[in-house]
């Protein structure tokens, strides 16, 4: 749980350094190519070069009401 608040955390400020060390250098995000933001995304790099064309497209904000911990 404290990891997954960190996480959000650190998106929430922008901070991506915090934001990719939580990520496998091996991520890869898929989006459908109809978003502006779209594509496959591969790596560190990648990840990175999604969320700079998501932030740029929508400003969005989480409200976390709860998390919940699993084993």
């Amino acid at each position: 749980v404290d990891v997954v608040r960190a996480l959000y955390a650190a998106f929430a400020r922008r901070d991506a350094a915090a934001v990719l060390a939580a990520f496998d250098p091996a991520i890869e995000i898929c989006q459908t190519p109809l978003l502006p933001w779209g594509g496959i995304h591969h790596g560190h790099a990648g990840a990175r070069t999604f969320f700079d064309r998501l932030t740029a497209h929508i400003e969005s904000r989480v409200a976390i009401e709860r998390l919940i911990e699993a084993s």
